[in-house]
């Protein structure tokens, strides 16, 4: 049997999902050829020295693929200038002009800013380490990855995988089903309660291997996060919801069909994390 990983995705799987991201970028015109087999060896390097585990090599390699839009390309022909100018674009959440001929995008996420911005940093020292590129490592290194405030740490933030597959394995009771799914959509796409509890079914579109989910957040943009881990759980709950599961019903309720408050989800996730064995209080925003 293939090994099951983040969340009921084999190693294959996410293997799969993850060289479709890359040949869709490539496709797409962001990313040159060359810039697909050197990240193909730098999640080769991370997991031979013990890094990094399956579900983490698909975020890199996914995270680093999607980058590619705020970057200059080839990657390994980029100047520290450009390197600055990549950051900057990602802050601003704004393609560069010469991709398509489209200065178009869109804010992206505090989260995911700090996400690419971290793995560019990465992916740049090793390869300066390997000897592919001839910048500066120590200006790389310099270079400050947006922190993550307190009052606005996800799920994904507070928990390592191994904890989070151990709550959900942990979902018990009348609520298992929906508990799956929200703790699996709150980990996977790094939104706050409110932002999760707010969700209409309308905001969730499935696809054949992917589930969308579109939430404005607090800027008020559209944003489409595409969650591959958490497709079964929304499709097993959205098989099981007590109403009908569609337009302006709210994705999460409670026993008594009301809308998720905070504090509700929040002692929820407490009495889980027990549950499973956790000893970190569980205070997601």
């Amino acid at each position: 049997m293939a090994k099951i990983v983040s969340f009921g995705k084999t190693a294959e799987e996410l293997e799969m999902y993850a060289e479709r991201g890359i040949r869709r970028r490539i496709d797409a015109g962001d990313m040159a050829p060359e810039d697909a087999d050197l990240i193909r060896q730098f999640v080769a390097h991370q997991r031979a020295n013990g890094n990094i585990g399956d579900a983490r090599a698909y975020k890199t390699a996914n995270s680093l693929s999607n980058l590619t839009r705020f970057c200059k390309t080839p990657l390994a022909k980029n100047k520290i200038g450009d390197i600055y100018l990549a950051v900057t674009a990602i802050k601003r959440g704004k393609k560069i002009a010469a991709k398509n001929g489209n200065n178009g995008g869109g804010t992206l996420s505090p989260d995911t800013q700090r996400d690419y911005i971290t793995f560019l940093k990465r992916f740049y020292l090793w390869m300066i380490e390997e000897g592919y590129i001839d910048l500066p490592a120590n200006k790389i290194a310099k270079i400050k990855v947006p922190a993550a405030k307190r009052m606005t740490k996800t799920a994904e933030q507070m928990l390592t995988e191994d904890e989070i597959r151990a709550m959900i394995h942990s979902c018990a009771n009348g609520t298992a089903i929906r508990d799956r799914a929200l703790i699996s959509v709150l980990y996977e796409s790094a939104m706050r309660i409110h932002e999760v509890a707010a969700l209409k079914w309308s905001d969730v579109q499935f696809d054949t291997h992917f589930v969308k989910i579109n939430t404005a957040g607090k800027t008020g943009t559209p944003r489409y996060i595409p969650l591959t881990a958490s497709r079964g759980y929304l499709a097993e709950w959205r098989g099981a919801y007590p109403g009908d599961a569609t337009g302006e019903s709210h994705v999460f309720i409670t026993n008594r069909k009301k809308t998720l408050t905070y504090n509700y989800t929040a002692r929820l996730l407490q009495r889980i994390a027990e549950r499973a064995g956790i000893q970190k209080h569980i205070t997601p925003h």
